[in-house]
């Protein structure tokens, strides 16, 4: 996935605040809600994208990869394309937005 083709698809998804977790400040966006089969295909594309570029980093004894885009890093918790439904996106640490 190209970077402008990054970029069109998180502008272009709604990312919902996660009213459950308000500790750890993070929004999300699911696959239920792609409007139709080239969207679906677009997700699944940045899910490959966030596993495949993404740095890969410990969270609660376990390790993720996030993708770090402009302010935000993006993540995905399952372990299979297939059952991942949402994708995560937090704000990057402060000393890392201030360095862009």
């Amino acid at each position: 996935m190209k970077q402008k083709e990054i970029h069109d698809f998180i502008d272009s998804h709604n990312w919902r605040f996660a009213k459950t977790m308000p500790q750890m400040p993070h929004w999300y966006t699911l696959k239920k809600n792609c409007v139709n089969r080239n969207d679906e295909h677009d997700f699944e594309r940045f899910v490959m994208a966030i596993r495949q570029t993404g740095v890969p980093t410990e969270w609660r004894g376990r390790t993720y990869r996030y993708l770090k885009v402009g302010d935000y890093q993006y993540w995905t918790m399952d372990e299979t394309l297939e059952e991942t439904d949402l994708i995560n996106r937090a704000l990057r640490p402060k000393h890392e937005r201030d360095a862009i």
